[in-house]
């Protein structure tokens, strides 16, 4: 496992960081980012997750402030309603003044790591309750250095030309 890493950051002020883990149970009980809430892009083969392992995953990721989750990978559609299983449940334990706001997800298993990657990078918006205060925004890759690699190649791209002003290309 390779701690969190701070790619940079572009012109509206996001930071964007890139976590490359073995295993889901990696996932840090500490996050070393700078901002109370976060969006995550999760490339995984889910396939073999147990459940509870998902679960813990998620319940720890709310616990750190997920605003808004992007999955990819095989199996990522259970991943993702597996977090929206555990985001509901705990909006129903909460009482009305207490709901934290709604936690956006999304998956892509019928698109390239690079689309849902420029997805992640270009659309993924929190919800107006968590926006104002949102300005991390991670990459994870759990079981794949490759993917990794990938991903750290396309974001440090995007973020050399966001921060010159150009456009940047899609991913493809």
């Amino acid at each position: 496992m390779r701690p969190l890493q701070l790619l940079g950051s572009d012109s509206s002020g996001r930071s964007f960081y890139l976590h490359d883990l073995e295993r889901i149970e990696d996932w840090s009980p500490r996050l070393d980012v700078q901002s109370p809430h976060f969006v995550l892009f999760v490339a995984c083969d889910a396939t073999r997750l147990d459940v509870d392992t998902i679960s813990t995953f998620a319940e720890t990721t709310m616990d750190q402030g997920l605003a808004y989750l992007c999955a990819w990978g095989a199996d990522c559609e259970r991943l993702h309603d597996i977090f929206d299983e555990c985001h509901v449940m705990r909006s129903l334990d909460l009482p009305k003044d207490q709901d934290k706001g709604v936690l956006m997800t999304t998956w892509h298993d019928s698109e390239s790591l690079g689309d849902t990657l420029d997805f992640f990078f270009r659309c993924a918006v929190p919800n107006k309750d968590f926006a104002p205060i949102c300005t991390a925004w991670i990459a994870a890759s759990i079981g794949s250095s490759e993917h990794a690699g990938k991903m750290r190649s396309l974001l440090d791209a995007w973020l050399g030309q966001k921060r010159r002003g150009a456009l940047r290309p899609r991913a493809g």
